[in-house]
């Protein structure tokens, strides 16, 4: 009668155990919302950029997305660099990354877009919003920096979410 309470207690250590490290599976451990709001506005085709400080957390690897936004007049392209990077591209923008004057981490990534996750380190980062030249009126984007790692919750939030 004794062994079974002792059971189900290393069961319980174990569970608990296993749940912090790598025993768990992976998942969405924080999704950071970029401008910091639902959307953004570009008038223009004038790119703007915006820093995110990824330093005080701990995570395996970044994913970025980009918010599917119905019935724009153009399209805003989302890409990740790191922030030394001043100006992107220095000829009209039309969707091709090859005249890139930084070194790009991720995207580009257009509306409802999602990259694969990669291993980066903590740290900041800079995230641009660059419109296409062809754009003719003002365009609304929103980008989501989505942290993954080990994850034992069992409603682990959703890109857009900010939590």
């Amino acid at each position: 009668m004794r062994s079974l309470p002792l059971a189900f207690l290393a069961s319980g250590v174990l569970a608990t155990w296993s749940c912090g490290g790598k025993g768990c599976g992976e998942g969405i451990l924080r999704s950071i919302p970029v401008p910091g709001g639902v959307s953004g506005t570009l008038t223009g085709t004038t790119p703007k950029f915006f820093d995110v400080d990824l330093s005080s957390f701990t995570f395996d690897d970044v994913n970025f997305d980009s918010t599917k936004i119905p019935d724009q007049p153009g399209q805003v392209d989302g890409i990740l660099t790191t922030t030394d990077c001043t100006q992107i591209f220095s000829s009209p923008y039309t969707g091709n990354p090859s005249g890139a004057l930084c070194k790009i981490i991720l995207g580009p990534i257009g509306p409802g877009g999602v990259t694969d996750h990669i291993p980066i380190a903590p740290g900041r980062y800079r995230v641009w919003a660059q419109p296409y030249a062809t754009n003719t009126g003002d365009v609304r984007y929103g980008f989501d920096v989505v942290l993954w790692g080990p994850n034992c919750s069992s409603s682990p939030g959703a890109p857009g979410t900010g939590f």
